[in-house]
């Protein structure tokens, strides 16, 4: 959970936000300090550059006028059926979060340790380190794979044989790239028979064929991870869910409010809306990967090579540090994404639309870093 030139990320603060008082202890004082992003252009933070598709905007607008009821009919169980039945699970193993944040410090706390600790990937979504850090747990990073930036997950294994937690982020925020399911599914079978493997699936939908429901039904401890943050548009509405057996999510509760009793109906109503009209989002899917491979091809066209993600985001290299290349961009009116420790010279970018890519390429041809 660092934070780059613009303070920290609005998935930071929304965790801030998500877990209570219970977890507010074990924050860093800096994450606090949220401040708002001052661009034109805004390609720094994995949303998409859309809201709610129509669907679900009208779904959420409906719900409104029910608001004044915790819980005015079958929202939530309407959400988890549809959920159960896209993926072939009992409604059972399905439990609908406010966002992907929440759930994931309850992970790390739940089953890591300081003597169990956590393993992931160098570079990773490093929301999970930052909670096991804060906490006084031990985090083990090791490096993706050079040949193909996929986590290696026999290194992740070796590096700590006796870890209570696997965190895999697949397709793998920041560099976008894929880590094969034959290759999970080994680190599933390998692992400690009390040790969790957590497969987080924010981007999944850029990749659906990747998805590893599967799993479920052959390793007992596995958890997945989802999100609407991102191609769903709805990063500020807060919805995710969880798949699991449900013994593996009800140590969860003790780690903060009940908060998967505690969701806006709207948001609710968006999330089943839009995956009953999930041809909305395939068409975004399509979209995104045409103007990510566009905005791709003009910076290697102009010598700067990229992680070539599958996803809505990849890292550029600059070679040079790229905080300060960050700013330049970003005094040409284009937030981008921060470096990772590991990749100093490095960059996340977040995919937006053709015109804000078309800026972004303007500004690096002005900055010329």
């Amino acid at each position: 959970m660092t934070n780059d030139i613009n303070g920290p990320s609005r998935r930071a603060v929304a965790t801030i936000l998500a877990l209570g008082a219970s977890a507010a202890q074990f924050v860093r004082p800096a994450l606090a300090q949220p401040v708002t992003v001052k661009a034109d252009v805004r390609i720094d933070a994995n949303e998409h550059p859309e809201g709610p598709i129509a669907q679900a905007v009208t779904a959420a607008t409906a719900a409104l006028s029910k608001s004044n009821r915790y819980a005015p009919g079958t929202e939530r169980e309407d959400l988890i059926t549809t959920i159960a039945a896209i993926d072939g699970v009992k409604p059972d193993m399905v439990v609908p979060w406010p966002g992907s944040s929440d759930p994931l410090y309850r992970l790390v706390r739940a089953y890591s340790s300081a003597t169990r600790g956590l393993v992931v990937a160098a570079p990773v979504f490093e929301m999970a380190a930052g909670i096991a850090t804060d906490a006084g747990y031990k985090v083990t990073p090791v490096p993706v794979r050079p040949s193909d930036l996929a986590h290696d997950v026999k290194a992740m294994l070796a590096a700590d044989p006796n870890a209570g937690l696997y965190y895999i982020c697949n397709p793998n925020n920041p560099v976008g790239t894929l880590t094969p399911l034959a290759d999970i599914e080994w680190l599933a079978a390998h692992i400690k028979s009390d040790a969790i493997l957590l497969i987080d699936e924010a981007y999944i939908d850029y990749t659906p064929a990747q998805k590893s429901t599967a799993l479920l039904a052959k390793y007992p401890n596995v958890v997945i991870l989802r999100t609407f943050s991102k191609v769903y548009g709805m990063a500020g509405m807060r919805m995710g869910y969880t798949l699991a057996r449900p013994d593996l999510i009800k140590p969860l509760m003790d780690w903060g409010s009940p908060s998967p009793y505690m969701l806006p109906v709207p948001a609710i109503a968006a999330a089943t809306a839009s995956l009953k009209n999930y041809g909305e989002i395939t068409k975004r899917v399509e979209a995104i990967a045409i103007t990510r491979d566009w905005t791709i091809a003009r910076l290697e066209a102009l010598g700067y090579k990229s992680t070539k993600g599958l996803c809505n985001c990849f890292m550029v290299d600059w070679r040079t540090p790229a905080k300060p290349v960050q700013q330049a961009i970003l005094a040409k009116g284009v937030a981008i994404g921060r470096n990772w420790p590991v990749w100093p010279n490095m960059s996340r970018i977040t995919v937006g639309t053709p015109a804000e890519m078309k800026a972004f390429i303007a500004a690096v041809e002005a900055v010329k870093p």
